[in-house]
């Protein structure tokens, strides 16, 4: 079974005043998001992780030095500081590499990536931004079922996205070969897993592999940056959609 995390975005239930990173005399304008350090992040791989294990990743650019730092952040939160990052485990290799561990436990979605040096009396980083891409893994306990043309043919499901986590029943819409499909009971299983029990009525489908596509929309806390430098937070909307191809088989009689 294939499973795509096909987009995460957020939008602003609020307005949101945006500040300025502390520059240092080698900064850079203020809207270049690289940054404002001497060096730079060019790629970063691999692009995607599984959000329910580590992931070693490798990252390019020019200017590296020993004592950089690596840290993650997810779109839609901006920082003027280590705070709010997640400091990944990372090691100097060269002027042009570093390497990082992107750890377990993350919820799916779009990561900007930081290189910065913490012995700066202000931030002093490079920035990539959607570097890295967490993946929702998808499972169910049924992927195959016979052919029926009775009324009768249905089947309770549980499906379990891993790497995401719903909050209401009625934010979720699930679909397979073009129908909704009845989202019986969602159940938080842990902080970034989510079950959706379904009823899978399949009568008639014929013969074949099914996709199933989840849509949902979600409240989240982001945080952002003040006039005055300080971090504040608000909420936001989180919508995403997770298809998962070939998903169940029909097989003839």
């Amino acid at each position: 079974m294939k499973t795509f995390f096909r987009f995460i975005s957020v939008s602003l239930v609020s307005a949101v005043m945006l500040g300025t990173f502390a520059m240092t005399p080698k900064a850079m304008a203020d809207d270049d998001e690289n940054g404002n350090a001497s060096f730079s992040i060019s790629a970063v791989s691999p692009h995607e992780f599984s959000p329910s294990q580590e992931t070693a990743i490798t990252i390019t650019g020019t200017g590296f030095y020993s004592g950089l730092k690596v840290g993650i952040v997810k779109e839609g939160n901006e920082i003027n500081s280590e705070t709010g990052l997640t400091v990944l485990t990372s090691a100097y290799a060269d002027v042009t590499q570093l390497t990082a561990t992107v750890p377990a436990g993350l919820t799916a979605g779009e990561y900007n990536l930081y290189v910065y040096d913490p012995n700066q009396a202000s931030f002093y980083f490079a920035k990539k931004e959607e570097a890295l891409e967490g993946e929702v893994n998808v499972t169910s306990n049924t992927d195959t079922l016979g052919y029926s043309n009775s009324k009768a043919a249905r089947k309770k499901m549980d499906v379990v996205f891993d790497g995401v986590a719903l909050t209401k029943k009625r934010w979720v819409k699930v679909r397979m070969n073009g129908k909704n499909v009845p989202i019986l009971k969602l159940i938080k299983t842990d902080a970034n897993t989510t079950t959706l029990r379904l009823n899978v009525k399949y009568k008639g489908w014929a013969p074949g592999s099914y996709d199933l596509v989840m849509t949902y929309k979600k409240r989240v806390k982001t945080q952002y940056i003040s006039k005055k430098g300080k971090v504040k937070y608000h909420k936001t909307w989180e919508n995403g959609t997770v298809t998962a191809s070939n998903f169940l088989t029909i097989v003839a009689d």
